[in-house]
Parts: C-alpha cells; structure tokens; sequence
C-alpha cells in the first residue's frame, strides 16, 4: 500500500508544470521604426531602415520606454523639423 501512494503521488507530482514560467513569455531586445511620415521618400527610407539592440527585457513597457528614448534621440539628431513615426519592439534581431 505505501507503494502505490509514492507511485500516485510521484505521477501526480511530475504531471505538473513548474507553475512559474511563461511558455510565450517573449524577451524584447529590438527596436525599429515601423512607419515614418516624413515628406522625402528618401527620408521615409532612412527612417525605416533604423533598428537598434535595446537591454533585453521582458517587460514591454520597458523595452518600449527604451525603444522611444532612442527614437526620439535619432530624429533629433537627423531632422531639424520633426514628422512622426510609429516604432515597435520584438524579439528578433535588426536585418
């Protein structure tokens, strides 16, 4: 009898997942500019072939916090007028 309850609870035990983790938990650590509104459509290009590394995270508000800092950060550095841009982050690499 004490056998079968270790056997019972030993399949019990290993029938359960670690309870923690996150199957599709993603791990952000690319930013890139997805749509830009600039005039020039050789601005428009430039714009969209930005992608940098940020911290890896997987904490979207952070990785977006991260991701805005360097997109702003580059259209004031290349635009003396600035035009609106919709980024984003995943967690694949820049091209």
């Amino acid at each position: 009898m004490k056998y079968i309850i270790i056997s019972v609870a030993a399949i019990l035990l290993s029938a359960c997942g670690d309870g923690g983790s996150d199957g599709d938990a993603s791990t952000y650590d690319t930013c890139q500019i997805q749509q830009s509104s600039a005039l020039l459509a050789t601005d428009r290009a430039r714009d969209l072939s930005q992608c940098w590394r940020i911290q890896p995270t997987e904490d979207q508000r952070n990785a977006l916090s991260q991701c805005k800092s360097l997109v702003s950060s580059y259209l004031s550095r290349q635009y003396v007028f600035g035009h609106s841009v919709e980024y984003s982050v995943s967690s694949s690499s820049c091209p």
